[in-house]
């Protein structure tokens, strides 16, 4: 849910962006991709951030069933020292 820019500096290691201030955009790629059945796991930067919530609710409107969201977000999961990547969408 983090904004495209933030993404390309780094992000969890195997995530798409979905940013939240350019969804109608983003959301058009990413309902042709991914299965409406498969795990969902949306994040932000952390406690405190609601984009994680507001994708996360926009998913669900949009059928999709199974979503989770990781409250800790970016912050958390650098500081337990986890995989990370850099680069664009």
């Amino acid at each position: 849910a983090r904004p495209s820019d933030v993404y390309a500096l780094e992000h969890i290691a195997g995530a798409r962006s979905l940013p939240m201030f350019d969804l109608d955009v983003a959301f058009a790629g990413f309902r042709g991709t991914v299965d409406r059945e498969r795990t969902i796991i949306t994040y932000c930067s952390g406690y405190g951030c609601q984009d994680s919530f507001d994708i996360a609710m926009h998913l669900i409107i949009e059928g999709y069933l199974d979503v989770r969201i990781y409250e800790g977000g970016f912050p958390e999961w650098q500081e337990a020292g986890l995989a990370t990547a850099k680069g664009g969408p």
